[in-house]
């Protein structure tokens, strides 16, 4: 009898050794498992951010395009506002045949009217 008792101590002894292993494994896959979650979390996060960070950088090269557009057509439009005075002072002075450069700008300046008066004083 005692033969079978030492046999089923050993038995027992195995089969819970067998039993411990198995929850060592247990726990060793749970925090594994664990481990695996918070950096699949980190990963995530970060993706986010990256996503966060693009569309931030798209929506600013937006603006940024859009103010570039606004400042060529102000360009464009300040650059028609030059041309017309330019016009008018090069067909003052291809029309005027007096001597005194200053005549052409000062009938830019004046009004139809005045422009006659001064055409009178710079022959």
């Amino acid at each position: 009898m005692s033969c079978c008792l030492k046999e089923m101590a050993n038995r027992s002894y195995l089969k819970s050794q067998k039993l411990k292993a198995s929850v060592d494994a247990s726990q060793l896959l749970v925090d594994k498992e664990r481990c695996l979650k918070e950096q699949t979390d980190k990963y995530l996060d970060v993706r986010n951010q990256l996503y966060k960070l693009e569309h931030e950088s798209t929506r600013q090269t937006w603006f940024l395009k859009k103010d570039v557009e606004n400042v060529e057509n102000e360009k464009k439009e300040l650059e028609e506002q030059n041309q017309i005075p330019h016009r008018k002072i090069e067909g003052i002075k291809k029309s005027h045949k007096g001597n005194f450069p200053s005549c052409s700008v000062l009938s830019c300046l004046v009004n139809s009217r005045a422009e006659k008066m001064s055409s009178l004083f710079c022959r």
